[in-house]
């Protein structure tokens, strides 16, 4: 899953998109992502078991405005990777100490492994 997040994710933040943390030094916008968890569900037409994968993305810029157009960008670019994504919350912030503005995407993906 990091490949396919990394290759939905980098034409929007110029390759700046990482697991889990920025790197020391980062240059905005840039994102993070972090797996919160995972289920198997039953898929019961197929009789096949189906995964849902819990996704958090982070969104970092120096710009309110860019924040909440890469939010749109990448909540349109993860739903056309899977027609089975659920955005469950987002929230958006500021961090005074870095003058960063935030914004949190939660998301689910069901795939097959």
């Amino acid at each position: 899953m990091d490949a396919i997040l990394f290759a939905a994710l980098s034409p929007l933040f110029a390759s700046r998109a990482y697991p889990v943390k920025l790197p020391e030094g980062a240059v905005y916008p840039a994102c993070t992502y972090q797996y919160i968890g995972n289920t198997e569900e039953p898929f019961v037409d197929a009789g096949q078991l189906i995964e849902r994968l819990r996704v958090q993305l982070n969104i970092y810029t120096k710009d309110y405005d860019q924040c909440s157009a890469l939010r749109a960008q990448v909540i349109e670019e993860l739903r056309g990777l899977n027609e089975f994504m659920e955005q469950n919350f987002d929230s958006n912030g500021y961090e005074p100490d870095t003058q960063l503005f935030t914004w949190l995407i939660d998301m689910s993906f069901r795939y097959q492994p």
